[in-house]
């Protein structure tokens, strides 16, 4: 179904739609001049950039770290380029998440209705995920980027003849490969699309042209999972974070949860990516899905929701998660257009009611309450997700400020003080000394360090404080002569107690 406009009103859509990009432009800047505290996936990663050369960078990886090869060499020439500063680090997921953006505008534009494209840029734009990923050392904004940017070259490059267009994946797709593992699944839906429009060709070059198209592609994929994938895969599993992305794959062994987790894992995508009401928006999702194939096209369709049923299938092996999580967050663009397209078409529905599709449902004319109160409810879940990224901005969720403690702790220590710190995270601040990080706590209760002063820090998020703290000052020789906190992170002065 074509909404029909008023005329003049596509183009007054359109000034608003620019109007929401902005403002979401806006808010990325934000978030990254707020500049957050490095804290966990962020410090594991950066560690491994500053210790290892670009060749170890393809091997194992250290604290569980994972990254695509080309996102940790390009992190390691802007930090060997720019200096050492949370502001080169975190600049190529901010870059990313801009750029995701803008090119998002004219998609949105050519694949929903002008009233969609409104909806599908605010669901964008104001994506709380998004812009929490903006301003981390991570790779997901990347993973965006790459999703949206696959669509934009297939919309611009259509009146290229087959064989450029054909060049022009083969080039593009396994460097994609390299900078964002997520590009394997948009790229295989790529890859069907291309596939449906030369199907009917008879020119050697055109097929020729697929041919290396795809040798590229499944050799930059064998050489992934032969390599980096396989080393950080083994190891995740060694330090045990694997069993979290196991759970969002199917249980073969219960074939009850198998068949129900297909739901459950769109479900939790959607939740995820458009948080916190974008799971109870599924059926709306669906809905909209089915509009882009019926007034769009099949190909358009399926370079859009391709990626998802391609991931679905990866789960459905045990090769990649799907569910709530960050792996997932090149899916928001599909969920944001999907949504986009159903959500006018619904509310019209529910406020002029069914009469003109045949009667199908009396209860929701205009005249009846049902009907409206229907819209109400469509409306506010659809506008949730844009207010909750609001209010996470005005009251952000409280990290360790590892980066405030460091700086309290190396400007009033002395030359023989004992650094202790209880996570890995905390150990990128500390890089030049020698803490021990590993269970401080144990070692100081067993007397293992002969230092008379020791600075430790505790962060509340991952350990029971009150259990260290009576632990330390009960029945041994410590005494906590200063303590002060930055956010979650409690900074202990412990001195020995003298024995008489």
């Amino acid at each position: 179904m074509l909404l029909q406009n008023e005329p003049g009103r596509p183009a007054r859509l359109h000034v608003f739609v620019l109007l929401l990009a902005a403002l979401g432009l806006l808010l990325r800047l934000y978030c990254y001049f707020c500049d957050p505290s490095i804290w966990f996936d962020e410090a594991a990663l950066m560690l491994n950039v500053l210790d290892k050369s670009y060749s170890g960078l393809l091997g194992p990886l250290e604290y569980a770290a994972n990254g695509p090869p080309l996102f940790l060499w390009l992190e390691k020439s802007l930090v060997g380029w720019l200096g050492d500063s949370s502001w080169t680090w975190r600049l190529p997921a901010l870059a990313a998440s801009c750029l995701s953006l803008i090119l998002f505008v004219p998609v949105a534009w050519r694949v929903s209705a002008p009233e969609g494209a409104v909806w599908a840029v605010g669901l964008f734009a104001f994506s709380q995920r998004v812009l929490w990923h903006t301003v981390e050392v991570r790779p997901y904004t990347i993973d965006v980027l790459v999703a949206v940017g696959v669509m934009a070259a297939w919309l611009y490059t259509a009146s290229w003849g087959p064989v450029k267009r054909l060049l022009l994946a083969a080039v593009l797709c396994p460097l994609l490969m390299c900078l964002s593992y997520p590009a394997v699944f948009v790229c295989s839906a790529l890859a069907l699309v291309l596939l449906l429009e030369i199907r009917n060709s008879r020119r050697a070059a055109v097929w020729l042209s697929y041919g290396v198209y795809l040798a590229g592609q499944a050799l930059t994929l064998f050489w992934l999972l032969r390599g980096p994938v396989r080393f950080q895969n083994e190891g995740m599993r060694a330090s045990g974070f694997e069993d979290a992305w196991i759970r969002q794959m199917p249980d073969w062994s219960t074939p009850a949860g198998a068949a129900r987790w297909p739901f459950m894992a769109l479900f939790e995508a959607l939740r995820y990516d458009l948080h916190p009401t974008g799971g109870l928006l599924l059926i709306c999702a669906v809905f909209g899905a089915g509009w882009v194939i019926r007034s769009r096209g099949r190909r358009l369709a399926l370079l859009v929701f391709g990626p998802l049923a391609a991931v679905m299938a990866a789960a459905c092996l045990h090769r990649y998660p799907c569910g709530q999580g960050r792996p997932i967050l090149f899916l928001t663009p599909a969920a944001c257009l999907a949504i986009g397209a159903a959500v006018p078409v619904l509310l019209r529905w529910c406020w002029d009611g069914f009469a003109r599709s045949g009667q199908l449902l009396v209860w929701a004319t205009p005249r009846n309450w049902g009907g409206r109160t229907a819209g109400v409810i469509l409306a506010s879940l659809a506008l949730s997700p844009m207010l909750a990224c609001l209010y996470c901005i005005a009251v952000p969720q409280p990290r360790p400020d590892g980066r405030g403690a460091a700086a309290y702790i190396l400007s009033h220590r002395r030359c023989d003080d004992w650094v202790a710190i209880d996570s890995w995270d905390q150990l990128y601040f500390y890089r030049r000394f020698d803490p021990c990080w590993l269970c401080p706590t144990q070692r100081l209760l067993k007397g293992e360090e002969a230092q008379s002063r020791c600075w430790l820090t505790i962060n509340t998020m991952m350990s029971n404080y009150e259990a260290d703290e009576q632990a330390l000052t009960g029945r041994q020789s410590w005494d906590i002569c200063e303590r002060k906190q930055f956010g979650p992170l409690i900074v202990l002065l412990l001195e020995r107690r003298k024995t008489p």
